[in-house]
This record gives C-alpha cells, sequence and structure tokens, in this order.
C-alpha cells in the first residue's frame, strides 16, 4: 500500500538540497531521500520525501509505503517525524539577522542559505550515532554506522530493493559484544550502546521523554552511562533535542572557530564558550552552519 501527503506550511526558506541526509539508512537522489521508519505500532514504513517547491516556497511530498495497510494515524506519525528531522518549524529570520552583523556568518548564510540543521527521527537513533562518533573522522562514522545498520537493522523489500532499519533497542540489546565488534566498533562504544539498549528494554530509561528535561538534567542521566561523556551528551542536545547549547570540546568546531575567526590559534574549550556567548539563542545552529563551512572549504583545498 502506498499513502501520500504534502507538506507545505513550512516556514522559507528552506533550501532541500542542502538538508537531506543521505547517510544509512537514508538513500539519497537529486530531488528526494528516502529511508526506512519504525513506527510506533511496530510497524515499517519505506518513508519517501520528495522536493516539489523551491526554496521561497516550500514544500515536501512525502509517500509511505509497506506491504501492511497504512492508516492515516501512520501518515500523521511519519509527517511529525519529517518535520523533527527537517526541522521544519525552524524559524531562520532571527538567525539570519544575527549573521549579517558577522562578517564571517554572512558569508556562510550566503552560501548556505536556507539549510536546516538535520536531525534523527528519534533520540535513541541520535545517541547511537553520537556514541559512533566519538573520536573519529566523518568518513571512518559513517561506514561503522552503515555496518552496524546492515548487520543488525531490520530488512524492508519493494520493488525489488532492499532497505535497511535502524536497528532497535530490542536488537541491540541482545547483540554480543563480538557481533558488535565485527562493525568495526570500539569494544568500549559497542558495551555502551548495549547497556543504552538494555536500560531501554527493561524500562529503565527512555530517551524521548528527555525532551521534558533542562539541559542539565538531561547530561546527568545521559552521563550515567559509561561510555557517554560531556561531548557526547552536549551532542546529543544538540543533535537530538535541538538545545541551544555547544559542544565546546568538539575538535572539528574548535577548528572551525579557530580558522573562521582567529587565524588558526588554538583556542581552549573556555575561550571557545566565552566567545560563542555572542551567538545567544543561537549556538546550535551556527555550531552546524560553522561545520558545514569548513567541510565544505576542505574538499576545495
Amino acid at each position: 500500500m502506498k499513502s501520500i501527503v504534502f507538506l507545505d506550511k513550512i516556514k522559507a526558506p528552506f533550501n532541500f538540497d542542502l538538508s537531506a541526509p543521505s547517510s544509512l539508512p537514508w538513500h539519497r537522489s537529486k530531488d528526494a531521500c528516502r529511508r526506512v521508519m519504525r513506527l510506533s505500532s511496530g510497524k515499517l514504513v519505506l518513508v519517501s520525501v520528495k522536493d516539489v517547491g523551491t526554496i521561497e516556497k516550500p514544500k515536501l511530498e512525502i509517500s509511505v509505503e509497506s506491504y501492511l495497510e497504512i492508516s492515516s494515524k501512520d501518515v500523521k506519525e511519519v509527517a511529525r517525524k519529517i518535520s523533527r528531522i527537517f526541522s521544519l518549524d525552524q524559524d531562520l529570520t532571527e538567525f539570519y539577522s544575527l549573521a549579517k552583523e558577522d562578517i564571517i556568518l554572512k558569508r556562510i548564510i550566503h552560501d548556505f542559505y536556507g539549510m536546516r540543521g538535520y536531525t534523527e527521527p528519534t533520540v535513541f537513533e541520535t545517541i547511537v550515532i553520537c556514541v559512533l562518533e566519538q573520536q573519529l573522522n566523518l568518513g571512518v562514522s559513517k561506514k561503522i554506522r552503515e555496518l552496524l545498520i546492515k548487520n543488525f537493522g531490520e530488512k524492508l523489500e519493494i520493488s525489488n530493493q532492499i532497505y535497511y532499519a535502524f536497528p532497535s533497542p530490542e536488537t541491540l540489546s541482545k547483540a554480543d559484544i563480538r557481533q558488535l565488534r565485527k562493525c568495526k566498533l570500539s569494544r568500549n562504544k559497542a558495551s555502551c550502546i548495549r547497556r543504552v539498549s538494555e536500560s531501554m528494554v527493561k524500562g529503565e530509561f527512555d530517551p524521548e521523554e528527555l525532551e521534558k528535561l533542562p539541559n542539565e538534567e538531561i547530561k546527568e542521566k545521559l552521563m550515567k552511562f559509561k561510555g557517554i561523556g560531556r561531548w557526547t551528551a552536549e551532542y546529543i542536545l544538540v543533535r537530538g533535542l535541538g538545545r541551544n547549547v555547544i559542544p565546546a570540546d568538539d575538535l572539528a568546531l574548535q577548528k572551525a572557530i579557530s580558522e573562521f575567526y582567529f587565524n588558526g590559534k588554538k583556542l581552549s574549550d573556555q575561550e571557545i564558550k566565552e566567545f560563542a556567548q555572542r551567538w545567544g539563542n543561537h549556538l546550535g545552529i551556527t555550531a552546524f552552519y560553522l561545520l558545514r563551512a569548513r567541510g565544505r572549504a576542505k574538499k576545495v583545498m
């Protein structure tokens, strides 16, 4: 079965090309991306997101496919998830006004106009990915993510193509450490991911409930898991919960701020935090733009 819904109540500007994800479990084409999602009912569906608007008049076509019946409730849940993933309720107006007063950010927003901060459909998925990315460059962590998904994610075959869902907490809680290690995970990362998954299965920890808590309490709960330190907790706050924090000890972000604003001078965590205060309520989105701009610059060099 297949159902289609359109999302057009999106605050402009929205640049689909710059905002759409491409790493597994996502599959990316020129004007669309698709992936398998697990709904709250446990049902697996293939979700395709297609750009049918413009940057100034954004509109997305969302199709939901499954061998099972797709209800209106399923479609509404998918629409909410897509809105979360693409930050469709985010208003860039204030951030862009701030950026225009900053010579560096002014140039960056010109190059990345309409880009939204991307997140995962669940906080659990964000936690796993942030643990995977600890102390690794994005290229290496992307390959590890692909191995984890292909080895532990449930398959869904539609139109003779196989798609993989992100591994569930139930599956990862039962995974043997040796099996996880075969996905190029370190022993510490494998153990951390399994501990988080086991805690969820036992009903001791619900990542989705974190959204109701203040930042410090969220960090405290996350850092109780061995393998999740301050950097990972703050990264989860930004990437998974959209909080206005900046992971000051993130090496890539430190380099971005150093290169863009201080001619490459090495800065301490405290200096990063103090400098970042100029961005007020836009710490997370500013960090995202700076990192993307530095990534593009490195590719050009």
